[in-house]
């Protein structure tokens, strides 16, 4: 218990941090000071946000039970904060329901004793706080204070010595207060059943109006609460990546550092969020310093080699300034062009350094003070500039992340269509049941192999793949046979599209892979119908010849159905599915060419319903730890 209070207390503190910064973050760029502990704690925007479960970043609730239970109770008020709080734990979270059907009127508060009664109300009858148990221990049945908060700490550690030694007295008291022994009986026996999963409400209170704060800061002021809640959680890359994936959900965007304008946290600049230069790979503290000072003396930098004349390059050496070029740091001053920056880097650094020397020596240009010299930027070499995939893989070595696009964004559209079931994606895998057949996008972003120590596949190979997608990532098992079949695919940064069920075993949630293949062939390979949904405006003649042309430019097995209105009825809908005569072979090619006629929004694929294979089967019916 001691370890658990210390680690929340930690988590407590930290979140004050976040509050700090995004208040001062708020009285930068705004000029306005938000004091978190005079904000209203009933704006209703606020409640808005818990009620619909988007809790990501939000101090003790952004758990995805504590989600559900948001969901259930839809609170719109600080005190249905304060009991979800202290009833989200085992034990007390078999009183959840009650309460959430209780507040809602679907139940009835059962009226026990007026005394009991009153202190229980703002509950709903439910006992959610020891404070309330020690106020019927104490007022009903005259047991003094401290002995009440005894008794409770018994219940709770099942002291059944402490338990009957106080049982009489409290009879005793309740009697005088008009109760009669079997009443005062059975409330005994009542206090007994829930008395033990009190929660102290002062401390529930604290966090609920913490956890209150940081989604006010959220609502109200996203940018600066991204901001500092990235600066704090930069050392966690899962956070990261989840927190990243919130604010694009907001429209806010995260954007790579920047040597013009960034410190060393993540900063609020216009309308995105800055990586902070500390958050790059190779750059530490002195280096930082460095930089931000340079920019200080002398202003905007213009160029590469402005850049290397102003900074101590005993601070801020070649290996530091390669990362900041990869990352994308020096994209403002050159048009993003990377691979010239690294071509001219050693150039630059030369310049740099002679002018440090010249420096040291006493020396100065002719022309260090004409303004028109110095807006003149050093020519780029002409080079080829890199793909998209160079300057991602380049963010994610230096980064260690994705920041200014993903590998699957360009997939994500067909992802949405394809994923089984229909919205899946790896950070709801714990909502799924087990042995869920699914089917999703992903990226490998590690592999590891080991051999299998028994049963009949001992000896022989398996792999547990790091998998990710834009909601975040999961593990997954490739069993022997089909990590045998696939192991040429499941190679690290691959693009896969993997078919295969949620795992429950060993007390984890995880994924088994059945069978992976290329992202790219995905629509080929799964889509067992195609949808066309006929624009609101209607179908004119040309559409209508047009879509003809294309779908027989494309024939194969898959059937196609047609989706409109009913002339002059709004509310009718009608499918048609066109003759096996109009059934087409699905490729990337054909959807761009129908998303291009109704657009993305009026066009849907019917994936193939994944099942598992006989090895898969097998092997998940194995006893534990047999592979």
């Amino acid at each position: 218990e001691d370890v658990g209070l210390m680690k929340m207390d930690f988590l407590g503190l930290r979140t004050l941090s976040i509050i700090r910064r995004a208040r001062e973050l708020v009285r930068e760029h705004t000029g306005k000071d938000v004091d978190p502990e005079k904000i209203p704690l009933n704006d209703q925007d606020v409640f808005d946000l818990f009620k619909n479960g988007d809790t990501d970043g939000v101090f003790q609730f952004e758990s995805e039970g504590m989600k559900a239970v948001l969901n259930q109770m839809k609170p719109n008020r600080i005190e249905d904060l304060i009991a979800a709080n202290a009833m989200y734990r085992p034990g007390p979270m078999a009183l959840i329901p009650t309460y959430c059907l209780r507040k809602h009127e679907k139940e009835d508060v059962p009226a026990v004793h007026p005394l009991v009664d009153e202190m229980l109300a703002e509950t709903y009858g439910v006992m959610a706080y020891q404070e309330q148990v020690m106020q019927v221990l104490n007022r009903l049945g005259k047991i003094p204070l401290n002995t009440a908060y005894t008794l409770i700490k018994a219940i709770s550690k099942r002291k059944n010595k402490v338990i009957l030694r106080e049982k009489p007295n409290f009879i005793r008291g309740a009697k005088e207060n008009g109760i009669d022994q079997n009443e005062a009986t059975k409330l005994f026996d009542l206090i007994l059943e829930f008395g033990g999963y009190g929660f102290n409400k002062a401390h529930s209170t604290r966090y609920a109006i913490v956890a209150y704060q940081t989604a006010y800061f959220k609502v109200h002021h996203p940018k600066e609460f991204f901001a500092a809640t990235l600066t704090y959680e930069s050392v966690n890359r899962d956070k990261v990546v989840q927190y990243m994936a919130e604010a694009a959900r907001m429209d806010i965007a995260i954007a790579s550092p920047d040597i013009s304008t960034c410190g060393s946290d993540f900063a609020v600049d216009g309308d995105s969020v800055r990586f902070g230069l500390a958050a790059v790979k190779g750059v530490g503290s002195k280096a930082v310093h460095a930089i931000v000072k340079a920019r200080d003396e002398v202003g905007r930098f213009r160029d590469l080699f402005h850049f290397c004349q102003s900074v101590d390059l005993r601070a801020v050496n070649r290996s530091t300034i390669d990362s900041l070029i990869r990352c994308g740091a020096f994209d403002s001053v050159a048009d993003g062009h990377r691979a010239a920056l690294l071509a001219v880097l050693d150039k630059a650094l030369q310049a740099g350094q002679s002018a440090a020397a010249d420096r040291r020596r006493g020396q100065f240009s002719l022309f260090e003070n004409d303004d028109a010299a110095a807006e003149v930027a050093a020519p780029l070499p002409t080079v080829e500039r890199w793909s998209n995939d160079l300057l991602l893989a380049a963010e994610r070595d230096t980064l260690g992340f994705y920041v200014t696009s993903h590998p699957l964004a360009e997939h994500e559209r067909t992802l949405d269509n394809l994923n089984w079931p229909r919205g899946f994606s790896l950070d709801s895998v714990s909502q799924q049941r087990d042995a869920t057949p699914v089917a999703f996008g992903c990226i490998v972003e590690q592999i590891r192999t080991v051999l299998c120590k028994r049963g009949k596949s001992a000896g022989k190979k398996m792999a547990i793949l790091t998998l990710a997608d834009l909601s975040g990532k999961n593990e997954a098992v490739m069993f022997p046979e089909t990590f045998a079949k696939f192991a040429e695919l499941a190679q690290p940064d691959a693009l896969l599209y993997v078919t295969g069920m949620v795992s429950h075993r060993n007390g984890r949630i995880g994924l088994v892979a059945d069978s992976i293949c290329p992202v790219q062939q995905a629509i080929p390979k799964t889509t067992q119908a195609i949808t066309i949904r006929m624009p609101a405006a209607g179908a004119n003649a040309e559409l209508l010849e047009t879509l003809r042309s294309a779908l027989q430019l494309h024939k194969g097995e898959c059937r196609v159905r047609v989706r409109l209105r009913a002339n002059g009825k709004d509310t009718t809908v009608v499918v048609i599915e066109l003759d096996r005569e109009w059934s087409v072979r699905p490729s990337a090619e054909l959807v761009a060419t129908l998303e291009e006629l109704v657009g993305p929004r009026n066009l849907r694929l019917h994936p193939k319903k994944p099942r598992p294979t006989t090895e898969v089967r097998r092997n998940y019916r194995q006893p534990a730890g047999a592979n």
